[in-house]
């Protein structure tokens, strides 16, 4: 394994929109993974409501996955820089050795 040799440390970078899906109205999407293509209405708040879920549970599947792993990750915005939250993993585990 190679976190056996390694320290592995996660880097997750998600889009803001993944989180808020913006007021498009009607309009069509697709699924990336599977292709499939349907019609949103993005104007009503339950679809940006229910969007904004999914994307949370994915969220909180990753660090369940994480922390059964005992990794530290960091999870940045593509709107955000990325130094600052890189190096605070790195400070909280040299605390940690």
């Amino acid at each position: 394994h190679l976190s056996h040799r390694h320290e592995v440390i996660p880097i997750v970078v998600h889009d803001p929109m993944e989180m808020n899906l913006p007021d498009f109205g009607l309009t069509v999407l697709e699924d990336i993974a599977t292709h499939e293509v349907y019609f949103a209405d993005t104007s009503q708040p339950t679809m940006c409501e229910d969007y904004k879920r999914e994307f949370e549970k994915r969220q909180d599947q990753q660090k369940s996955i994480f922390d059964r792993c005992n990794l530290a990750f960091v999870n940045i915005a593509t709107d955000e820089e990325i130094v600052t939250p890189i190096a605070h993993v790195f400070e909280r585990r040299a605390k940690h050795v």
